[in-house]
């Protein structure tokens, strides 16, 4: 059967090909762009091609803030934010199963009403998504319909940071260190037989869109101290300077200077650069997230920092990292997150209309336990998790037992008046941190209220919803809750 594993990041999906088409794959990361060029809807590389052309055309949050929401100016009225997602899940589709080129897409009919621009696919593909670690519930559901909407529907999901580090385990304890476009994402794990997600933790400040942006303003200020020559004055000139910056970036990360050079009015213009001014350039994000790093770090004891690709990339991040004490440093390659996905399969098959979202693979030996929660196509559909134990009746804080019942008990440290709640008194506990109910067949549900918060449930955390059942123990912060059964209640 045709397969296809892809993780989901804004700054370039990455896609590898399995069974049929195993060996196939993009040539790079596909990045998460779209540009409304005349009538024409371009995506990924096709539209990184011309977004300096078209700034104002040009749109790179759509997979950051997955939603229905429109994209809005000057995208058509119709198009919202998913289906900017769907035109590019469509044309990876294409690349890498049809093998057709940018050429060839925009001859094809757009499904939006855009005019010409790309076909729904044919033959659907199974198809699995390392997804980041932040996606909510919602994000989670609507990406499914969208994947499948584009021929690819999917039989797996998986947090990125948890496929990335299956592909090639180290015991112990890890850091996953990711750097999207406008994210900075910091995911605990722990590694033996199995990968297990403890938490994660992330900043919304700094992010690859805004150092590549001060690493192109600080070579054209370059150009202009040192030739006269501002490639930011004209947008083909800006263009150029961002086409060639992966390629200057790259020769930084061997060597300690090369040559930036672009062509203008018949001209060529040259100006030296150096790793050491490309760190400088870095140091408040370097910096910054080097700093959150060592604060997640465990105290004491060896323990590994694994960067993704996109992490690696910010020069002097790696140095840093390696400077706090008992820290070893290992940078995964770009399609670390895809591949754990494509070779840990079949444990991320699931079926239905609700698939696992999985935060735990066995890497070898032992069961194929996965830790997961449930979600489903389209927000709304909830499915159920098959765990021992009967269903449980109660909520035991300390000595009180909550009866759990269909109008939610709400779970923190300062929880709403008026409202069935909780109140429990520890460290890292949220003002409103989780709450638990039954739903309409009787299982028991835990999912976080505050975004930040971090629950865990049998001391693995789950990124959303999760199924409950009798002897569960859930950790809020530092504090434990056990989940019991009471003589009389429903099986």
């Amino acid at each position: 059967m045709n397969s296809v594993a892809i993780e989901v990041a804004d700054a370039g999906l990455v896609a590898l090909g399995g069974g049929e088409l195993a060996g196939r794959r993009l040539p790079a990361p596909s990045p998460g762009l779209a540009v409304q060029d005349g009538g024409t809807l371009r995506v990924g590389v096709d539209a990184a091609r011309i977004e300096r052309l078209k700034p104002r055309h040009a749109h790179d949050r759509f997979w950051d803030e997955l939603a229905t929401t429109p994209a809005g100016a000057p995208f058509a009225a119709e198009l919202s934010l998913a289906d900017l997602a769907h035109a590019h899940l469509q044309a990876v589709r294409m690349a890498l199963v049809g093998g057709l080129g940018a050429e060839e897409l925009r001859s094809r009919r757009s499904p939006h009403g855009t005019g010409d621009g790309l076909r729904p696919a044919s033959e659907p593909v199974e198809t699995f998504l390392a997804v980041p670690g932040w996606f909510t519930e919602a994000q989670l559901g609507l990406l499914l319909g969208i994947a499948r909407a584009a021929g690819l529907p999917a039989a797996g999901l998986v947090d990125a940071a948890v496929a990335a580090a299956a592909a090639a385990p180290r015991e112990g304890v890890a850091l996953h260190v990711d750097v999207s476009l406008h994210r900075t994402t910091l995911t605990a794990l722990r590694i033996d037989a199995a990968v297990a997600r403890d938490q994660i933790d992330v900043t919304r400040r700094g992010g690859l869109a805004g150092l590549h942006e001060t690493f192109a303003r600080g070579i054209a200020a370059a150009f202009v101290r040192e030739t006269r020559f501002d490639p930011l004055h004209r947008a083909e000139s800006e263009q150029a300077l961002y086409d060639r910056l992966p390629g200057w970036l790259d020769a930084l990360r061997t060597r300690e200077s090369t040559t930036a050079r672009l062509e203008a009015g018949g001209r060529g213009h040259e100006v030296p650069l150096t790793r050491a001014r490309l760190e400088a350039w870095a140091e408040p994000l370097a910096a910054a997230l080097a700093r959150r790093a060592a604060e997640l770090a465990p105290g004491s004891g060896a323990f590994t920092f694994l960067l993704s690709a996109r992490a690696a990339s910010v020069p002097g991040l790696a140095a840093r990292l390696g400077q706090v004490p008992g820290a070893s440093v290992v940078e995964l390659p770009a399609e670390a997150a895809a591949a754990g996905a494509l070779r840990l399969r079949d444990q991320l098959r699931g079926s239905g209309e609700a698939l696992p979202f999985v935060t735990r693979l066995q890497t070898r030996g032992g069961d194929d336990h996965m830790a997961t929660a449930r979600v489903a196509v389209a927000a709304g559909a909830r499915g159920t998790e098959a765990r021992a134990g009967a269903r449980p009746t109660h909520l035991l804080a300390g000595d009180v037992a909550h009866a759990l019942g269909t109008e939610p008990l709400v779970l923190g440290s300062a929880p709403p008046a008026g409202c069935r709640a909780v109140a429990l008194v520890g460290a890292g506990v949220a003002a409103q941190h989780a709450r638990v109910w039954l739903d309409g067949d009787g299982e028991a549900i835990v999912e976080t209220v505050d975004a930040t918060a971090v629950i865990q449930v049998g001391g693995v955390a789950v990124a959303v919803d999760a199924v409950l059942r009798s002897g569960d123990r859930l950790r809020l912060g530092d504090v434990e809750l056990l989940l019991i059964r009471v003589d009389g209640g429903a099986a």
